[in-house]
């Protein structure tokens, strides 16, 4: 099947309603990027959506949420992501801000649909450090209350489940009270977030994942990650163009982690599998 360079949805919808699901994900293969705009992926993730309530054969991922921020826009984008990966989305999103009484509660809604995975989707933000610059001799206890909050939340997940534990790393963040002398004091806050990603892998259950929000937020670039905006208005953790990205690189990280990844190694033939030069 060939495709022209013009994105039709009129002719998704037609076969969506000829029960053609194979040609609508060939199609959109062809056509989305994660560095789409809001406004097309927005578009992308309407079709994924009408696409699984037309009854889209494919297999469940069940995810559980918890986040300090509103991500239901990114929980739509991966579920577009899944969608091409050949997985189908069923989430469930815990409260607003409510992940600290959540991890605590056994009876909790984020345990009922047995999730294959449950996700502390924390940023910056919810790092719990001071405000103004830390003294000197408090920075390995201001690291220590942030480590131990983020691990508790995440031990009290590994005692009540079974499922895979993925928690964000930090993101990194564009507040910068020192300017230039963010990166030469112990006390900053971009210091102190590099010394918490470095040392939250060391607390964290075996079998849990780690996603790289600090390397998402760098890539994307931080001048255009952060929205004051659509944080003061609407608690959105980052601007509506990083939401797609993000969700590309988070589909990619649960694929892998069920064993879907593909690899392929790439060699030269003469004088590595055998001896010697052919033509």
């Amino acid at each position: 099947m060939s495709f022209k360079n013009k994105f039709s949805v009129n002719k998704i919808l037609e076969w969506i309603s000829n029960d053609n699901s194979e040609a609508v994900l060939r199609y959109i293969r062809f056509f989305a990027k994660p560095t789409d705009s809001f406004e097309r992926h927005s578009q992308y993730c309407r079709i994924a959506n009408r696409l699984i309530s037309s009854g889209v054969d494919l297999p469940e991922l069940r995810i559980s949420f918890l986040s300090g921020s509103t991500i239901d826009h990114w929980i739509d984008s991966l579920r577009f992501w899944l969608l091409l990966e050949g997985f189908q989305l069923k989430s469930y999103l815990a409260p607003f801000n409510t992940w600290r009484q959540v991890v605590m509660n056994p009876a909790a809604d984020i345990y009922s649909n047995n999730p294959h995975f449950i996700w502390l989707f924390l940023t910056w933000r919810d790092l719990r450090f001071t405000d103004i610059s830390v003294p000197a001799g408090e920075i390995d206890e201001e690291i220590s209350h942030a480590i131990s909050d983020v691990g508790g939340a995440v031990s009290n997940l590994c005692s009540k489940t079974k499922a895979t534990i993925i928690v964000n790393n930090s993101d990194a963040s564009p507040v910068r009270l020192f300017g230039n002398y963010e990166g030469q004091y112990q006390f900053s806050r971009s210091s102190l977030i590099q010394y918490y990603n470095l040392q939250l892998p060391a607390i964290l259950p075996q079998g849990c994942i780690i996603f790289d929000l600090f390397h998402q937020s760098s890539a994307f670039g931080l001048n255009h990650w952060d929205d004051p905006r659509l944080w003061h208005h609407s608690k959105h953790p980052f601007s509506m163009d990083a939401i797609s990205s993000v969700a590309f690189s988070a589909a990619r990280v649960l694929t892998a982690a069920l064993g879907k990844a593909k690899k392929c190694i790439v060699l030269d033939l003469d004088n590595t599998l055998w001896g010697g030069i052919i033509g």
